[in-house]
């Protein structure tokens, strides 16, 4: 018998027959620092999880188990199956640390956690699910991650999950995340669109985030972006994607968008893809662009019904003139 199992089972001991909690503590502390040698200890120490009586004596456990590291993973999918929700959530957050101290367990936990997020009835549960897999995403970026995120975003209807997906989505600020976002704009993803409108407007918002950061990783898409604001029923989504579109697509687009808002039925539209035109100005726009944009935005200033419109639509002319003259 070796020394370490030795220890193992002298803690083990303790923890079945010792009435003293200072006892107790000290034997879980010692399991910890074995880590991994201590699996023979996992069933005392999920008997202390699953207790109600010494919280700090829960949370010595609870580590010692993510010492302990991927043997634990049988023991803590038995957390899920609890009718508690406190304790469904308990085993979905000691799986998660495991997983993100070894990332190559990251694919064993995944398939574990998966029908949590989708089909848990406790949307507290599935929040928690979906913000383990966020952290799994930003560690590693790993494909199967970003897929179950964007299916979240399209198919849970409660928004504070929705918002989790998005969120670590945008986060992540990868090509594949970014093609889940931009599905989960897309109303034909939806077989009744209208429950698809907080999926829709929460991508759009992460889709936002990530162009702040990095515009070119939306290039290719402009087009489809372009389509939102031309066709899309929801006025705040086609707020949204003006910013999205005019910084991936620069001047390049913008007779194109400028042609699509003035058709646009609302004054918010047309007003903000105006003002939002602004953040265009650090980039000199060439002579072909100005002869083609100015016409328009004239007209928009004479014409439109609005008045904020018309003003939005002025200001944008005095900052394309007084650019020219320092040009001069």
């Amino acid at each position: 018998m070796t020394e370490i199992k030795v220890r193992v089972d002298e803690c083990i001991s303790v923890l079945q027959k010792s009435k003293s909690a200072k006892e107790k503590k000290d034997a879980v502390k010692e399991l910890c620092d074995l880590g991994l040698n201590a699996e023979a200890a996992l069933e005392e120490l999920m008997k202390i999880i699953n207790g109600r009586k010494d919280f700090i004596l829960q949370g010595l456990a609870e580590e010692t188990v993510i010492m302990i590291g991927e043997p634990a993973i049988p023991a803590l999918k038995k957390l899920l199956k609890s009718f508690q929700r406190k304790k469904r959530s308990r085993g979905l957050e000691l799986l998660g640390e495991i997983a993100l101290n070894d990332k190559e367990v990251i694919k064993k936990i995944l398939p574990i956690i998966k029908p949590i997020a989708r089909y848990d009835l406790s949307y507290k549960v599935r929040l928690d699910a979906v913000s383990i897999i966020g952290k799994f995403v930003k560690k590693n970026k790993a494909l199967n991650a970003i897929k179950l995120l964007g299916k979240v975003l399209r198919k849970d209807q409660n928004q504070l999950v929705i918002r989790e997906a998005s969120k670590a989505l945008a986060e992540a600020d990868d090509k594949f995340a970014v093609k889940e976002i931009l599905k989960s704009m897309d109303r034909k993803s939806y077989p009744f669109p209208l429950l698809g409108r907080i999926g829709q407007y929460e991508a759009a918002s992460a889709l936002y985030l990530i162009v702040s950061e990095n515009p070119n990783i939306i290039k290719e898409s402009v087009p489809f972006l372009l389509k939102i604001l031309k066709e899309d029923p929801n006025t705040s989504l086609r707020i949204l994607v003006l910013l999205p579109i005019i910084t991936a697509g620069g001047w390049d687009i913008m007779e194109e968008l400028l042609v699509i808002i003035v058709k646009d039925r609302q004054w918010r539209v047309r007003m903000s893809a105006l003002e939002t035109s602004t953040l265009l100005w650090h980039q000199k726009p060439s002579e072909k662009h100005l002869d083609t944009l100015i016409p328009i935005i004239k007209k928009i200033a004479r014409e439109d019904k609005y008045e904020l419109v018309q003003d939005s639509a002025k200001a944008l002319l005095e900052e394309i003139e007084e650019s020219l003259r320092e040009e001069d």
